[in-house]
């Protein structure tokens, strides 16, 4: 009676080729990561600008009719970035108009823009 002998184990060329693909599978991975992260701060900057803008926005609304005018300033958020809010008063009869907009830089330029009516 003949014994078959089965080759156990993996040879050298299968274990590359096993570790090439894994190797790009990681990289995808890794690169998936980078992007993922990028996108979590740049969305946690938009927030808080938003917030900002809303909070200015709503600090506006609290002002006398009357004294409402241009005006800029500066805030430092919770990762150090320094945003800056702008708004324009554009009366309109019994109506003002508020443009307000919130810039900020990362490495590139961004900015967000709310507009709100306010009525006599």
């Amino acid at each position: 009676m003949k014994v078959c002998k089965t080759p156990q184990g993996f040879t050298l060329l299968e274990m590359l080729i096993a570790l090439t693909i894994l190797s790009v599978a990681l990289l995808g991975l890794g690169q998936m990561m980078v992007l993922s992260i990028r996108g979590a701060s740049f969305g946690n900057k938009v927030t808080e600008a938003t917030t900002f803008a809303q909070d200015k926005m709503e600090e506006l609304r609290t002002v006398d009719w009357n004294d409402l005018q241009d005006g800029n300033d500066t805030i430092t958020g919770s990762q150090g970035i320094h945003y800056r809010r702008a708004w324009s008063v554009v009366p309109t009869g019994t109506m003002k108009t508020i443009d307000l907009a919130v810039n900020w830089k990362d490495g590139h330029d961004h900015a967000i823009h709310i507009t709100s009516v306010i009525n006599n």
